[in-house]
């Protein structure tokens, strides 16, 4: 009997179930290869022109640049123009951990090809900067001396060429001191910097609509194209994995998209249990009786972007202070006699330090905060060691509130330290954003599920910093971001919400606390 699976004649047929199944579509990767996208979509011209001028010689290349960026791919480039073309081509990955068994695979991937004869190939090694000082040692010898001993004894010509990459700044590399000199200085006589993908954001439409091209190949659907809202989208996003990660978003939101179109709204960051696959999706899928689990989606909430947030406005904050110290550095032989002059310099100096020394501790404490231990705790109790910490603060915080009607709030069940620390927070992003003078209110609400807390005070200094969702769902810019960034991140650590709006001319921060639940005293995490 013939198997209907493979049996050639049965493509088209409708089985019992009364659906016809369309033939299978030739055979594709499931991923997009690098060698599938223009080498000039991918990197500068001042690359590529390198690339042909070293191709003729046995120079070696070294790639600076993020990952995710296809420095694979442009070894291969110049693998396949030079004189190493038809030769073998590998590749070393190297882990940040410098481990020495990376002269055993570099031993093992040379003594798979060379079979006695010189190895006249190209060796490319991701992570150079991870690579252990025994492993450098061993390529100066082959770039030296073209010749590579193998812990057996034995030996082999290499008359090929050496690709490396980098994944930080040069001049990172050379501080840190990680790179012997002798291999350093011999790699990179002509280096190539790939910038990251995020400091060139007029090419991502060209290369998401590549993206879009080869997977919809793949996944058998008709042509897609991107809105100008969802263009806007991927631009604004940091892409923390540069390339790569570009093309796994594009086809992540082909997958679950089933508009003829790719709005902002489509576009996925990261796949999570939030969005439902369509209904009818599913029943075309599987069987009626075997119903497809349910799937969710979040746009931009992913771990890496949460990160890629963080480290951007801190340093966007640090960044800030810097300068103003710097511009009055260029301009003090100028008015070195100045007492005025001095007097500002000193003052901006002293402020910008003190903020810098701010945003490093606060940091340093927010490294420090474990797993949340949920303990007992009282609001108003908390609300005071809090106050007591910010009483130091210049201009003072003005803050209204009824005490006795704090105190008859039932307890809460949190982490009490995590729970002071992200208050403190949220009361120097009120100090900093918050006009001069202005009275924070404060009010507690009680509902059924939860326990309210809501800041509110006039006006609200204009500037640009972090975006946070609002109880509406609106994004909001606000000033000063990372103190709120932080306090908002040890929160949701506590399943406790905290959202920031505006209304009536009021800015409003609200934190809402879930009722501690009836369980036993020993139950308690601890």
């Amino acid at each position: 009997m013939t198997d209907k699976l493979t049996d050639p004649g049965s493509a088209g047929r409708t089985p019992s179930s009364g659906k016809t199944y369309a033939p299978a579509a030739p055979f594709l990767p499931p991923f997009i290869s690098h060698r599938e996208i223009p080498p000039e979509a991918l990197f500068p011209p001042a690359a590529l022109l390198l690339i042909n001028k070293i191709a003729r010689t046995a120079l070696p290349l070294l790639v600076i640049g993020e990952q995710g960026l296809g420095q694979g791919y442009l070894s291969s480039l110049l693998h396949t123009t030079g004189f190493t073309k038809g030769e073998p081509f590998l590749e070393l990955h190297l882990a940040p951990d410098k481990s020495e068994n990376a002269v055993e695979a570099l031993s093992h991937l040379l003594q798979t090809v060379h079979s006695g004869n010189p190895f006249k190939g190209t060796l490319h090694i991701h992570g150079l900067d991870n690579a252990s000082y025994l492993l450098q040692t061993w390529l100066v010898s082959m770039l030296e001396h073209e010749t590579v001993r193998f812990p057996d004894g034995r030996q082999v010509r290499f008359e090929g060429r050496i690709a490396a990459s980098v994944f930080q700044p040069l001049e990172q590399v050379l501080d840190q001191s990680c790179m012997v000199p002798a291999l350093m200085y011999k790699v990179a006589i002509a280096p190539v910097l790939l910038k990251p993908l995020r400091e060139r954001s007029n090419n991502i439409p060209h290369l998401a609509d590549i993206f879009i091209r080869a997977y919809e190949k793949r996944l058998l659907i008709n042509t897609r194209k991107l809105t100008p809202k969802a263009i806007q989208c991927l631009q604004d996003y940091p892409w923390p994995g540069n390339v790569s990660e570009l093309a796994s978003v594009v086809y992540r939101s082909l997958l679950f998209s089933s508009s003829s179109s790719l709005g902002a709204e489509d576009i996925i960051f990261e796949l999570e249990p939030q969005r439902t696959v369509p209904a009818d999706d599913a029943a075309t899928l599987l069987p009626q009786h075997d119903p497809l689990p349910e799937l969710q989606v979040t746009a931009g909430s992913s771990l890496e972007l949460s990160i890629a947030h963080l480290v951007a406005e801190l340093s966007h904050e640090i960044k800030n202070p810097l300068v103003a110290i710097k511009t009055f550095i260029q301009l003090l032989p100028g008015h070195i006699n100045d007492p005025e002059f001095l007097s500002d310099f000193f003052g901006v100096a002293a402020t910008s330090i003190d903020r810098i020394d701010y945003l490093t501790e606060r940091m340093l404490e927010f490294a420090k905060l474990s797993q949340p231990r949920a303990m007992s705790i009282q609001l108003a109790a908390v609300l005071q060691e809090v106050m007591k910490k910010i009483g130091s603060l210049t201009p003072p915080l003005q803050i209204n509130w009824n005490h006795d009607a704090f105190e008859h709030i039932p307890s809460l069940d949190a982490d009490q330290e995590q729970v002071c620390y992200a208050l403190e927070n949220i009361l120097f992003h009120i100090a900093h954003s918050a006009p001069v003078g202005q009275i924070v209110e404060f009010r507690v609400d009680e509902a059924p599920a939860a326990i309210a807390l809501s800041m509110s005070y006039a006006g609200e200094k204009q500037a640009q910093g972090l975006a946070f969702s609002s109880s509406q769902g609106d994004m909001i810019s606000d000033l000063n971001g990372l103190d709120l960034f932080l306090a908002h991140q040890v929160l949701q650590k506590n399943a406790i919400r905290c959202t920031k709006d505006t209304a009536h001319n009021k800015t409003i921060i609200t934190i809402q606390f879930p009722r501690a639940m009836k369980i036993a005293e020993g139950n308690r995490l601890r």
